[in-house]
């Protein structure tokens, strides 16, 4: 049988494949499929959907433009987005409000009052002590034109100062008969220094330990919130009312957690813890730093070990914001194990900041 003759190709363009005929060995050439590019409608519509996210992210657009660019792009519909984006930026809007808390617990507290409305900015870097902290000009762009929520003079007086459109001071806020006086604390706290920390108002600031004491700050806070911003009034007080049930159920938590060690005696680096053990029945039984920002000296040292034996303490807490190297002395010397406590904390919610610690002293103490 004669076969057909067939033109050879040397060098095939690109593009084609070499095939063989089956009854003969020459090559036919064969067009393959290349993935074509995107159109100029295509790219088009990409365009104008990452610009609509944009505005979204950006501005607080109107959401679902994305959506409606998906659904069927044309030029009329990106002319009237970009007619539309123009008057929208240039209109005037409702800003969210801006919060600031000067420590880590009430910025904790003031964001599971706002979340999801805003985000709360906290002042005091990590690590930091609130005692003896100087603001930085990066602390006053922060809240410059937002509301600046601070504890008290005798904690975080430097937040008073900074020039926040509203300040608010959370102590006069609490119930008098939740707060603690300094009442006792007069051998083992020194009350000289009022430069490095002013008592003059004769209250412990350190409300945030008691679960029950933060509860009690809730419905004047959400009403201050409410006040600001009426428009996420009813969101204020709705997460108030589910904070507080979430502080009852920790405050049955610990009572159940810290009863085995009702009654033993705790010697804190610093008072910061007075509010808790007042709660769960811990007596103070002596407090290493004489006054913030001041170490002790030898002499004292010694009376804190004599004071450490008296009172027949199973353990020494110090705490991350303050120098480690005295209360570790310390409890060299008295032969007792140094735990930490940590008043200010890493956690993103008051609850689990107060748990924290209190799994610290039942562990110490048991």
């Amino acid at each position: 049988m004669r076969l057909p003759p067939f033109k050879q190709t040397v060098s095939p363009p690109r593009g084609t494949t070499k095939i063989c005929h089956p009854l003969h060995r020459a090559p036919l050439l064969q067009t393959k499929s290349i993935p074509a590019g995107p159109s100029p409608l295509q790219r088009a519509e990409s365009v104008a959907t990452g610009f609509s996210r944009w505005l979204e992210a950006c501005f607080n657009f109107p959401a679902g433009f994305s959506r409606l660019l998906a659904s069927g792009f044309s030029h009329q519909n990106f002319a009237l987005l970009f007619l539309f984006s123009i008057l929208f930026l240039s209109s005037p809007r409702a800003e969210q409000p801006t919060f600031a808390g000067s420590i880590g617990p009430v910025a904790a507290i003031l964001d599971e009052l706002t979340t999801p409305r805003t985000r709360v900015e906290c002042i005091l870097p990590a690590g930091a002590s609130p005692h003896t902290y100087a603001a930085r000009p990066s602390d006053v762009r922060k809240i410059a034109r937002g509301t600046l929520f601070w504890v008290a003079p005798q904690l975080d007086g430097w937040a008073a100062r900074l020039p926040a459109a509203r300040k608010i001071e959370l102590l006069p806020l609490i119930p008098k008969e939740y707060l603690l006086g300094w009442e006792g604390l007069h051998d083992a706290h020194d009350h000289d220094a009022h430069d490095a920390h002013d008592h003059a108002s004769d209250i412990d600031p350190h409300f945030w330990t008691d679960p029950l004491a933060v509860k009690a700050l809730l419905p004047a806070l959400a009403a201050r919130l409410s006040e600001i911003d009426p428009a996420g009034a009813s969101l204020y007080q709705s997460n108030a009312r589910a904070m507080a049930r979430r502080l009852d159920d920790l405050d049955r938590e610990l009572a159940k957690l810290l009863a085995p060690v009702r009654g033993r005696p705790v010697v804190l680096f610093h008072p910061s813890f007075r509010y808790l053990m007042r709660r769960y029945g811990l007596p103070l039984a002596g407090v290493i730093e004489p006054a913030p920002g001041k170490e002790p000296g030898p002499r004292t040292i010694m009376e804190l070990v004599n004071k450490v034996h008296a009172a027949k303490a199973r353990a020494l807490f110090t705490e991350p914001q303050l120098p480690r190297r005295v209360a570790q002395a310390v409890a060299e010397a008295a032969g007792v194990p140094l735990y930490e406590l940590n008043p200010l904390g890493n956690s993103a919610d008051i609850e689990s900041l107060i748990r924290s610690n209190a799994i610290v002293l039942r562990k110490a103490l048991q």
